[in-house]
């Protein structure tokens, strides 16, 4: 089953463009009907899956004006931040990821599980997904997010929670053995002691401490 056209919700035809409203229903069954689907633990067939990222690579060579003009338009995303290349090694691959401002997620498709490994430890971005794409957004258990350009902090369940608190730093102490060396007047005896201190050399304080420095 390939792919036949690319759809997507931007418009080449200015003269056609209508402003997008965000539907939140719609948006809340989307998430819904890709948490039962990851719930359920059944997937396609690995032939399925490889004819349409076939597919998928087809329709972004055949449309990669529209795609980077849409990016543009919709995102202010430059050309250079929208582009499709072919890599001679997963090196290479890491190069061109990290030249460019960190991704909201980065997604591999491989069964090599040292590839898995050395990606997830190389690159940084807000979320990573193997052999699959978006799902990690309907999963509970995982926070969703970016870092730096791509997005601050993260979402879902105590994640959100977390995000939004503020943790109070508080400190009690007592004005026992509180040393007068840390308020005026400051004399040039604490003077010497506080530089001896923070030198951290413990005949200089010691000296310092018997008026000998």
């Amino acid at each position: 089953m390939g792919m036949t056209q690319c759809s997507a919700t931007l418009s080449v035809l200015p003269e056609l463009e209508e402003k997008q409203i965000f539907d939140g229903e719609k948006a809340n069954l989307l998430v819904r009907d890709l948490r039962k689907g990851f719930d359920s633990g059944r997937t396609k067939s690995y032939e399925w899956r490889v004819s349409q990222l076939e597919a998928i690579i087809k329709m972004l060579k055949e449309r990669e004006k529209e795609i980077t003009e849409a990016l543009y338009k919709d995102l202010a995303k430059p050309q250079l931040e929208a582009f499709i290349s072919e890599v001679d090694n997963i090196e290479d691959c890491y190069s061109i990821i990290k030249s460019r401002p960190k991704p909201l997620a980065a997604y591999l498709f491989t069964n090599n599980e040292q590839l898995k490994k050395d990606y997830v430890d190389k690159i940084s971005s807000g979320g990573i997904l193997i052999n699959d794409a978006v799902i990690h957004v309907a999963t509970r258990g995982l926070p969703f997010g970016g870092v730096e350009e791509s997005g601050m902090g993260c979402y879902h369940g105590k994640f959100s929670f977390d995000s939004f608190s503020h943790r109070k730093s508080v400190l009690y102490r007592s004005f026992d053995a509180d040393s007068s060396i840390r308020y005026p007047p400051y004399t040039p005896e604490k003077e010497k002691l506080l530089k001896a201190i923070i030198s951290g050399n413990i005949v200089q304080i010691i000296l310092a401490l018997f008026g000998w420095s």
